[in-house]
């Protein structure tokens, strides 16, 4: 688990919260680069530096890892941090809206992108076209992970996401979908 979400659900709960540990590489933390370094991991980390701001004022001392359990330091205040997964594939008509099913493939892949970060709470968004002579039953493929429940809801219900809505419509054949946590 990234130490800098654990100091992030931490500071969310307690304030300021002082965890001894060592980078989650397994690094040991110097004196004066703790803060650098739990704010390095946290732009790095599926959050992408959200929480890098209340990082600023933690501070992270090092004693060994095998002395060190995070998880009872800060307490059950502190959960797994979870993501959504919302996956979608769409299967395409060979002609629709005036194109075949390539072109249409290459139109909707390029408004799905559009759709990347109209919503907070969007943690990864990849889109992706079938790639002719590789096994495909789908044309393209919407890969995306939300902090919650209401991001995803926010982007479902997002104008910028709704206009797409029209469009897939006309151009589909089939579709599937899930969501589920992770």
């Amino acid at each position: 688990m990234w130490v800098s979400l654990l100091i992030a659900h931490a500071a969310r709960h307690f304030g300021e919260v002082k965890i001894v540990s060592q980078c989650i590489d397994g690094s040991p933390m110097h004196d004066g680069d703790h803060v650098a370094v739990a704010r390095r991991y946290a732009t790095e980390s599926p959050i992408k530096g959200k929480m890098a701001g209340l990082l600023t004022h933690l501070r992270v001392l090092m004693i060994p890892a095998s002395r060190c359990d995070v998880s009872l330091i800060v307490g059950s205040a502190v959960k797994e941090v979870a993501v959504l997964k919302h996956i979608v594939m769409w299967k395409l008509k060979e002609r629709a809206e005036g194109a075949d099913r390539a072109t249409n493939a290459v139109r909707l892949k390029a408004m799905l992108e559009g759709c990347r970060n109209i919503v907070p709470g969007i943690r990864r968004f990849e889109v992706g076209v079938a790639t002719p002579g590789l096994e495909a039953t789908y044309d393209v493929v919407l890969v995306s992970e939300f902090d919650d429940k209401s991001a995803l809801e926010a982007y479902a219900v997002h104008p910028e996401h709704e206009k797409i809505k029209a469009f897939v419509a006309s151009v589909r054949d089939a579709r599937q979908c899930i969501d589920y946590e992770a």
